[in-house]
C-alpha cells in the first residue's frame, strides 16, 4: 500500500462480512492506487474521475471495448468500484483481441473440449429478443467456440463480486414469466429436456433464479445460434452465497447435463490466465494485466 493523502472514505454499516471487506478493498484501491477522492462512499469515484475511465484497465483495448458497447457514461457502472457491472470488461476485454490466449485459458480450466474460441462479446444477448426469452436477460460475457467434435457452442458467463440473491417485484414482467407455466421461461425449460421434474418450483426462488434465467437464455439459442450451450458464473471465493448456490444448482438438472452449469472462482480463473500467458508466450502487457486483476479484485 502506498502513502496517500486520500483516506478510506465512508463505509456502509449494513454490509455483510464479505461485502464489508470488499468495500474496504476497493476504497483502499481508490485512495492508494488511483489516488483520487471519493464520492459519498469510499468505493465510489467522483464523476470527473469516473469519466476518465479510472474504473477500467487502461491497456489491451479494455476502454475501447467498453466504449464500443456503452458509449455513454453511467454512474452506477463507471463510478462504483464495488459493483460488478464494470468487471467483465476488465477480465474479458483483453481476450476479445487475443482469441489464441482465450482458447488456451478456456481449454485449461474447463472440461468443454474446446478446440478454438471464435468470438467473445461483452454484455451480450441475441438481438431479436422475441425469438429467445423476450426480456432483458443477457450474458456479462459470451464466448462462442468450436469443440473437438466440430460443433458450434456457446458459453454464457455471469460475473458476480459481492452480489447475492435479488427480490422480484410482484406483478413485474419477470414475476409473471417466472410464475406462469405458459411463459417462455417455462416453455424453454420444459422443452429443453435438461431439467428434473418439478425443478422450476425451486429454480424460480430468489437464490437460484438468475442462474436459471442465464442458462435458459442459452438454451433458447440452441438450433438457432449454437448446437450446444453451457453456463458459467465467475465469482470471488469470499462470496460464499454464490459458492453455495452453484454447488446446489446441479440438483435441478438431469444427470447427463449436470456439468453444463458451473461456477469458477476469480482466484482459479486468474491463475489459469497466468498459466496460459506462459504457454502462449503472450507479451508482458498480459502479465501486467493479470497482476492488475489480482490486485484489484482479490480480497485477502
Amino acid at each position: 500500500m502506498t502513502n496517500s493523502k486520500f483516506n478510506l472514505g465512508p463505509q456502509y454499516i449494513k454490509d455483510d462480512p464479505f461485502k464489508k471487506v470488499a468495500r474496504e478493498h476497493q476504497s483502499n484501491y481508490r485512495a492508494n492506487e488511483l489516488q483520487v477522492d471519493f464520492n459519498e462512499y469510499g468505493n465510489r469515484l467522483q464523476d470527473d474521475d469516473a469519466r476518465k475511465h479510472l474504473n477500467y484497465y487502461s491497456k489491451l483495448g479494455v476502454i475501447q471495448v467498453k466504449n464500443e458497447r456503452y458509449p455513454n457514461y453511467s454512474k452506477t457502472r463507471d463510478a462504483d468500484l464495488l459493483r460488478s457491472e464494470h468487471i467483465p470488461f476488465n477480465i474479458f476485454g483483453p481476450l476479445k483481441g487475443n482469441l489464441a490466449l482465450a482458447t488456451e485459458i478456456f481449454k485449461t480450466f474447463s472440461n468443454l473440449k474446446i478446440k478454438e474460441v471464435r468470438r467473445i462479446e461483452l454484455e451480450y444477448a441475441p438481438q431479436d429478443k422475441t425469438n429467445y426469452l423476450n426480456d432483458a436477460t443477457s450474458f456479462d460475457a459470451y464466448v462462442e467456440f468450436i469443440n473437438d467434435d466440430g460443433k458450434k457452442c456457446g458459453l454464457g458467463i455471469e460475473v458476480k463480486y459481492t452480489e447475492q440473491a435479488y427480490k422480484l417485484t410482484q406483478g413485474s414482467p419477470e414475476y409473471v414469466k417466472v410464475n406462469s407455466d405458459k411463459s417462455i421461461y417455462h416453455i424453454v425449460t420444459n422443452d429443453s429436456g435438461k431439467f428434473e421434474t418439478g425443478a422450476i418450483s425451486e429454480m424460480k426462488k430468489d437464490d437460484y433464479r438468475q442462474v436459471w434465467r442465464n442458462y435458459i437464455l442459452g438454451l433458447s439459442m440452441i438450433n438457432k445460434d449454437v448446437e450446444l450451450f453451457y453456463s458459467m458464473t465467475l465469482y470471488p471465493s469470499g462470496n460464499k452465497h454464490m459458492e453455495k448456490i452453484l454447488t446446489e444448482f446441479p440438483q435441478f438438472i438431469k444427470t447427463p447435463f449436470k456439468n453444463d452449469v458451473f461456477g469458477v472462482t476469480f482466484e482459479s480463473f486468474f491463475q489459469t490466465i497466468n498459466q496460459s500467458i506462459e504457454k502462449t508466450q503472450s507479451n508482458k502487457e498480459y502479465a501486467e494485466w493479470v497482476n492488475y486483476l489480482e490486485k484489484r479484485y482479490i480480497v485477502k
